[in-house]
């Protein structure tokens, strides 16, 4: 009886030591985030961070708030690079360390014609240098944005079908936008808001874009507090994990 019983222990062993190396190979690390130099159409100077996945997947192109910087995604996309996805974060110009002409130095018509004449141009070439990157499966892209940046992600959806998912935070859209969104009822969308917004309204903005999806994983955060954006991050620690599940399941 010695011999069946050693070889069956020698199976188990086998197997446990199989099993092991495949969750460590599983486990394995995203590779360190690195940051981006590109360079617009006008010659502006753009800095980008992306962050890496340790196997082909997705890629997410997230977009900040125009009172913020790209650096506020810095955690959120540590998360979904340890999930499987493939990030890229950008400073619009202007803001943070991308090149231009500070918002607060501009007229508000101005500033009009930067986020109208300037911003696609420039994410769209954030866009682009996404999907090139080795592993991104570039069928599949999702995106997010936050304030300001929730429109430049729903014309990105609106220009290119590789974008799948839309996660938007305490914004709405321009009347393009709106109608994309109604001619697209089976696009998911991840939502998110506050009822402390300090803008009037936003909470009937957003719930007003929830109401524009038929899709059934279409996902409304409502908040009795948070402000604005990605602060509520701050208040909602669990926030960010589930944008990163719902994303990864999308």
């Amino acid at each position: 009886m010695a011999g069946p019983r050693v070889g069956f222990c020698l199976l188990v062993e086998v197997l446990f030591l199989s099993l092991l190396g495949s969750v460590n190979v599983a486990a394995q690390p995203a590779a360190a985030p690195r940051v981006v130099d590109l360079t617009a159409a006008d010659g502006t100077h753009l800095k980008a961070t992306y962050f890496g996945a340790s196997k082909a997947g997705p890629g997410v192109l997230l977009r900040h708030q125009c009172n913020r910087q790209r650096k506020v995604w810095d955690d959120l996309a540590r998360d979904m690079a340890a999930s499987g996805l493939h990030v890229l974060t950008l400073d619009f110009r202007g803001l943070g360390e991308s090149e231009g002409t500070l918002f607060d130095k501009l007229s508000p018509e101005e500033i009009g014609k930067v986020f109208e004449q300037k911003f696609p141009g420039d994410v769209d070439m954030a866009f682009q240098y996404l999907v090139a990157q080795p592993g991104v499966t570039r069928e599949t892209i999702g995106a997010g944005g936050a304030s300001c940046g929730v429109n430049q992600a729903v014309q990105l959806a609106r220009r290119h079908t590789e974008v799948k998912s839309l996660v938007l935070l305490s914004e709405g859209t321009d009347g393009a936008g709106r109608e994309f969104l109604r001619r697209s009822p089976r696009l998911p969308l991840f939502l998110a808001v506050a009822d402390d917004d300090p803008d009037p309204g936003m909470v009937e903005i957003m719930q007003w874009l929830f109401s524009l999806s038929g899709n059934p994983v279409t996902k409304f955060e409502h908040y009795p507090t948070g402000g604005h954006g990605v602060e509520m991050f701050t208040v909602h620690k669990e926030l960010p994990g589930t944008i990163v599940a719902w994303l990864g399941a999308r």
